[in-house]
């Protein structure tokens, strides 16, 4: 039996209902865990049992097969996993029945407590430090990692009269910097540390002034940042709706404040 270790406790779990050489009784126990995960991070190893209808030492032995040391290490990490995830809570066994109305509306709800989140997340001090830091400089440029495009922030700076560059990369920086105003503002989304510490690094190391927008874990850009800003990641699309979304933040506050 495959099992990457590398992944989250919940991609374990389905990768032994996946694996057709699992035998019956962890491919059951997985079943079960999966119907039951919200359950599991407040119950304790005899209640997962009897909902497993098996042993605690069956419990124990399959939790370590997953590679945690024991049951509470496991709990705790699917936890961790469904709290950084609120998709999986949407989640039901497969008994249940739910009509599209509450299907809506539990959507509706993790959207809306995703931006409450982001909300108050925010400090106005840093949204201020921003703003001033676009306004005084000559060039923004925006580096990022994947598939976000900032076409309408862009826009928005160029009717404030703001060149802006939008970067991927090490080199695609680099090759931007020797071209740009010695005034330049770096705003950067950055939301694992595999990447971007080495641009970072660099950047501060020039003397760049940087806004970095960084998950709500990851805390090792802030020593850096000249502004920062927290997202609590749900790793959906709306992912990218929340950073466009503090992007549009910091244009109205800009607007606000150098426009009208």
């Amino acid at each position: 039996m495959y099992i990457d270790y590398l992944t989250d406790s919940i991609t374990r779990l389905i990768q032994i209902v996946n694996d057709n050489m699992a035998n019956e009784t962890e491919w059951d126990i997985a079943v079960q865990m999966i119907k039951h995960m919200d359950e599991i991070p407040g119950a304790s190893i005899q209640q997962v049992a009897d909902i497993c209808h098996c042993s605690i030492a069956t419990i124990s032995r399959f939790v370590k097969k997953l590679n945690f040391e024991n049951f509470s290490t496991f709990r705790y990490k699917l936890a961790m996993d469904l709290f950084n995830s609120p998709k999986l809570n949407l989640k039901m066994p497969g008994e249940y029945q739910i009509d599209y109305a509450e299907l809506k509306e539990n959507y509706l709800e993790t959207v809306k407590t995703q931006i409450d989140e982001l909300e108050k997340g925010l400090s106005l001090d840093e949204i201020e430090r921003a703003v001033e830091l676009l306004h005084a400089a000559e060039t923004i440029l925006i580096y990022s990692h994947g598939d976000l495009d900032f076409h309408a922030f862009q826009v928005d700076l160029a009717m404030h009269g703001k060149a802006s560059w939008h970067v991927k990369g090490y080199s695609e920086m680099k090759k931007a910097l020797d071209t740009l105003h010695d005034n330049t503002v770096v705003i950067a989304p950055l939301f694992s540390t595999q990447n971007g510490r080495q641009n970072v690094e660099m950047l501060h190391n020039l003397g760049i002034k940087m806004i970095i927008v960084s998950r709500g874990s990851v805390n090792v850009y802030e020593k850096y940042a000249d502004a920062f800003f927290r997202i609590r990641m749900s790793e959906t699309k709306m992912d990218d709706y929340l950073i466009h979304l503090l992007f549009d933040i910091l244009s109205m506050h800009y607007r606000k404040r150098y426009m009208e």
